[in-house]
């Protein structure tokens, strides 16, 4: 089922990681206070890449509009950020490398 859904996230929002039991599946889990959104990872393996994908994607995108919104705050200091702002393997923010010629933001 899909939907559209826009939140204006509170004061005390947050986003972290989760699992469901000891060995269950990995969720983002996005507080946006008082809502919160779960993205559970895929149950079949073949498709962690694409996932994988998508969350790096998201990752650069939210480093991208934090720096547009806090220009003098901590850029870069994601992991996934700095990894493609200054290239991984060739490849930099611009171009993940995959051959789309896309951005991960869509740009």
């Amino acid at each position: 089922m899909a939907f559209n859904a826009t939140w204006v996230p509170g004061p005390n929002a947050v986003a972290g990681l989760q699992r469901i039991g000891t060995h269950g599946p990995p969720v983002l889990v996005i507080y946006v206070d008082p809502d919160s959104l779960a993205i559970p990872a895929p149950r079949t393996p073949s498709e962690y890449p694409a996932f994988a994908r998508f969350l790096r994607e998201l990752a650069t995108s939210a480093a991208e509009m934090a720096v547009l919104l806090d220009p003098n705050g901590q850029e870069g200091r994601h992991a996934l950020f700095v990894r493609y702002e200054y290239g991984d393997e060739g490849t930099n923010q611009r171009d993940r490398g995959d051959g789309d010629g896309l951005a991960g933001s869509g740009a």
